[in-house]
This record gives C-alpha cells, sequence and structure tokens, in this order.
C-alpha cells in the first residue's frame, strides 16, 4: 500500500511543468530539481523579451509575452505554441517603449476565456493605457487609463473570481501602491492600497482564490523574507512562513503549481557575491524543498511560468 501511494504521489507531481522564455528568446522547459533547462521549438530571432512579461493560457495551450520587435523597434504581443515552441503570431501593441524594454508593461490572462489584459504608456498621453484583448477577435478594447508612476518590476495578477485586474504603480511620495480594475466594467475597485507587506511577485491561486507572492518586512538591522497571501475582497495580508537566508528576489519572476501547491521563485541568499537559485517553496509552509544554483542573468530564463497538465 505504502508503494502504491508513493507511487501516486510521484505520478500526481510530473503532471505539470514549468516553463520559461530563454534570452535569446526561445520557449523552454525547466527542472525543477536541477534548474535543468530543455530548449522547445526554435529561437524567435526578432524578438526581445523581457523579465516577467509572460502569461500562459492553460485552456488554450498558448504561451504570451511581450516583445520588442528588433526590425520595428515596436512592442508587440508574441503568441507560442506550448506544445512545441513555434511562433503562432505578433501582434503591434500600441505603447511607446521606455528606456528599458518592458518597464511599465504586463500581461495577464482571464483563464476561462483567455482573454488577455494589457498595460503599457500611450505614446501621445504619457499615461498608462488599459487594454483587453481577444485573440479570436484580433480587437484591442481600452477599458481605462491610470496616471501614476511606472514602476520596475512591478507586481500585476489578475484575479478571475472577481474580475479583478491588479497593477502596481509608484506614488509621488516615493510608495508604490496597489490598484484594482473591474475588468467587467472599466472602473476603478480599489486605488491606492498600500502593499505594506512589500510583495514582490504576485499569482493568483484558483484554490484558494487568493494572491501568493514574496514579501519582504525590514528594519534598521535586520531583513525577513516571506511567502505571503493576499485577500482581493478583505484586502488583507497574511504571513505563510519566513524564508530564511535569502534577500535578492530576481524582480517579479514567479509562478505557481496549484495541483502540487509549490510556489517558485529565483532569489540569491545573504552572500551577495553567492549564485542565484531557483526555489521551489512549499505554499502551506514557506519550506525551500529545493534550491538549485542557477547561471543568471546570462544563462537563465527572464520568465518563469506553470502549466498544470
Amino acid at each position: 500500500m505504502i508503494k502504491q501511494l508513493l507511487s501516486l504521489l510521484f505520478i500526481s507531481y510530473v503532471t505539470g511543468t514549468l516553463y520559461g522564455l530563454n534570452n535569446p528568446t526561445q520557449l523552454v522547459t525547466i527542472d525543477p530539481k536541477t534548474a535543468t533547462i530543455t530548449n522547445v521549438g526554435t529561437v524567435i530571432l526578432d524578438e526581445i523579451d523581457a523579465q516577467q512579461l509572460s502569461v500562459i493560457d492553460e485552456r488554450n495551450k498558448l504561451y504570451y509575452f511581450i516583445g520588442l520587435n528588433k526590425t520595428s523597434n515596436k512592442p508587440q504581443l508574441v503568441s507560442l505554441a506550448l506544445q512545441d515552441g513555434h511562433h503562432i503570431s505578433s501582434v503591434d501593441l500600441p505603447f511607446q517603449e521606455s528606456l528599458f524594454i518592458g518597464v511599465g508593461e504586463s500581461i495577464d490572462v482571464d483563464p476561462t476565456s483567455g482573454v488577455l489584459y494589457i498595460t503599457g504608456l500611450d505614446p501621445q498621453s504619457d499615461l498608462h493605457d488599459i487594454l483587453q484583448y481577444d485573440p479570436k477577435s484580433g480587437k484591442f478594447t481600452k477599458l481605462n487609463e491610470i496616471g501614476d508612476i511606472t514602476v520596475m518590476a512591478g507586481i500585476h495578477a489578475f484575479d478571475p473570481k472577481n474580475n479583478l485586474l491588479w497593477l502596481s504603480y509608484g506614488l509621488p511620495d516615493d510608495s508604490i501602491d496597489l490598484f484594482a480594475m473591474d475588468v467587467s466594467t472599466g472602473q476603478w475597485k480599489y486605488q491606492n492600497v498600500s502593499n505594506s507587506m512589500n510583495m514582490e511577485s504576485m499569482i493568483y491561486d484558483s484554490q484558494t482564490g487568493l494572491m501568493y507572492g514574496i514579501g519582504l518586512t525590514f528594519d534598521e538591522q535586520n531583513h525577513t523574507r516571506l511567502l505571503l497571501t493576499f485577500n482581493t475582497v478583505s484586502l488583507q495580508w497574511k504571513e505563510v512562513g519566513p524564508i530564511p537566508g535569502y534577500f535578492i528576489i530576481d524582480a517579479d519572476l514567479g509562478a505557481i503549481d496549484e495541483k502540487n501547491r509549490k510556489l517558485f521563485a529565483v532569489m540569491q541568499g545573504n552572500d551577495e557575491n553567492g549564485p542565484f537559485q531557483l526555489l521551489t517553496i512549499d505554499m502551506n509552509t514557506a519550506t525551500v524543498e529545493d534550491h538549485p544554483d542557477v547561471n543568471y542573468p546570462d544563462g537563465f530564463p527572464w520568465s518563469i511560468d506553470f502549466f498544470n497538465d
């Protein structure tokens, strides 16, 4: 019986795949235990990708990312087939690219419909446009705009249960707040929600309806990395547990395996000269289960996303 149970547990754990977008731009899979990278498909030669501007449409088995086209120097929405990585389409986005590629942009997907929510800087107004994109019709719809300050590696996520698109922007007082828009109406549901736990990655978990991510508490002498949850209805933060021994996090890179309750992040230990590592973190306890070294930033993907088979 024990042998059969262990076999079932192993089968359960391998029912999903951690994907990434390598540099030069190519879809890859990543082994969380060893950080071994396997190429999927061919290199997309005319696109440059940025950190964590990607999403998986699980329903249609598509991998989307925002890239910068080398020829036109315009940001594009690019779609790849998840199965073999082949290039399906590239669509120009009506945004002004920033000095640093991808800064001020975001992409999220509604898992029930495959509709995308994309943000970027309007070249005329200098405001951040919030667009809805329907891949079936190829139509963009502007839902709203916001004038707050661009944040490098700002967190963002879509809550399909409550139809809320969460975004982060800076304020004149140097704080970074969260904003939530109801995508069914295009109206702001919440504004200037304090990111009081300094969450630096945000991923929606359909099993709990909560956002999960890595946060930080600190004072003049100490700092502590934390696994956090954020309730998008009550606006309450909750600490799952500390992640001792780590400090630097690679932008907002993050993904979760909902079925097996694992969160993936790329972090560096307290030794600033030490390697970055791919962490597999238990979502129930915040325990770091695996932490293979990675060759970052030159030899490891700048985006990670998990697909549950």
